[in-house]
């Protein structure tokens, strides 16, 4: 699975999966080598990470490592330094106040959906969104969205897309 799936990314997926089911052994394939992400998928419970430029031999070689019981990480991925994790970063005690859903949310939150488009992906009413996003704000001693879209992007919960509108305008000038 990939980082940044969109509605539940890999990482929040590869969470759920273990507690559910913990024989399971997920390998995300992601563009992502950031250490943070890595960590994060790690803490989380995925068994590999491989970068998705990564020879199909190398793929295939994560498979059989996680298959046999071994971890495996893409070969440019293990040259990060031991403590490369930000100290802030995805597995920090301020992520772990959130449930899973409120992680969901923080996710679309940090891509940049609005409390009406993230209430009709989940079936829940606007209301509720807002409940939920104020309570994580509450949670996390945040006083705005832009805070907590911040906060998503920085522990890993979602990626900066960089072609946004806004980057897009940006460029253009």
């Amino acid at each position: 699975m990939d980082v940044t799936m969109p509605r539940l990314n890999g990482i929040e997926t590869s969470r759920q999966l273990a507690k559910a089911a913990p024989q399971a052994r997920a390998i995300i394939l992601s563009m992502h080598a950031d250490p943070a992400f890595v960590q994060a998928s790690l803490d989380a419970g995925a068994w590999g990470y491989v970068l998705k430029d990564a020879a199909f031999g190398e793929l295939e070689a994560a498979i059989r490592s996680v298959v046999s019981g071994q971890k495996y990480l893409s070969a440019s991925i293990r040259a990060v330094p031991p403590g490369g994790r930000p100290q802030s970063g995805p597995a920090s005690p301020a992520l772990a106040k959130l449930s899973p859903r409120e992680r969901q949310i923080l996710q679309l939150v940090g891509e940049a959906n609005s409390s009406a488009e993230i209430a009709q992906a989940l079936s829940l009413s606007v209301r509720t969104i807002e409940t939920y996003r104020q309570n994580m704000m509450d949670k996390l001693g945040l006083h705005s969205v832009a805070a907590l879209t911040a906060f998503a992007i920085r522990h890993g919960v979602c990626a900066v897309d960089i072609h946004t509108p806004a980057a897009d305008a940006t460029e253009s000038l």
